[in-house]
């Protein structure tokens, strides 16, 4: 387990952004600690193979700072957004996060977990073997992990209370934040 990560007691994690996959992973490997699962902007596995530059912390730091992959990934990380337009000063807040080691090493992270997870089927299946309560918060215009995917999700999460999210990206939660806060909000009373 990620020395990031601690189960301790019973949780219920909602994670954005660096981190998701380990909390899908914590989820699969201590079900009992887990009392319920938001999972907003899913990704998923793609078949990548992981690149050099993200198989160790030293190689990353190198790419993001002196190679400046912060800063292609901050201008290229605009298209997870439906409507980029909104965001022009994306990424210059995106850089920002960049320039703190923690936050560049979770990015890698995941990265490696999504990599090495073939396509997390084995693992939703057992986050969904669960009786747990289950919320995926998904932008129908996500085109990092492709909303024709769904179906095939919550046949795996039975439980779970689907919210599709209309005009949304990758970052529902910034794409249509009220949307997002509204039914992660009215789960959260629901589980409590």
């Amino acid at each position: 387990m990620p020395r990031d990560v601690e189960c301790r007691g019973t949780s219920s994690p909602c994670r954005t952004g660096p981190g998701r996959c380990t909390t899908r992973t914590c989820t699969f490997a201590y079900p009992g600690r887990v009392r319920s699962l938001i999972h907003l902007d899913p990704v998923f596995n793609d078949g990548r193979p992981l690149p050099p530059e993200e198989r160790s912390t030293l190689a990353w730091s190198v790419h993001m700072v002196l190679r400046r992959g912060s800063d292609r990934m901050a201008e290229g990380q605009v298209d997870d957004f439906y409507r980029p337009e909104r965001f022009p000063e994306w990424p210059a807040r995106y850089r920002v996060q960049q320039q703190f080691r923690g936050t560049r090493e979770a990015l890698r992270l995941t990265r490696v977990a999504i990599a090495a997870a073939p396509k997390q089927d084995e693992q939703l299946r057992g986050v969904g073997a669960h009786p747990r309560p289950v919320l995926p918060v998904w932008g129908r215009q996500d085109p990092v992990a492709s909303f024709a995917e769904h179906d095939s999700v919550l046949a795996k999460l039975p439980q779970a209370l689907f919210v599709p999210i209309d005009s949304a990206g990758h970052l529902p939660y910034l794409g249509q934040p009220g949307a997002t806060v509204g039914a992660t909000v009215g789960f959260l009373r629901r589980v409590r």
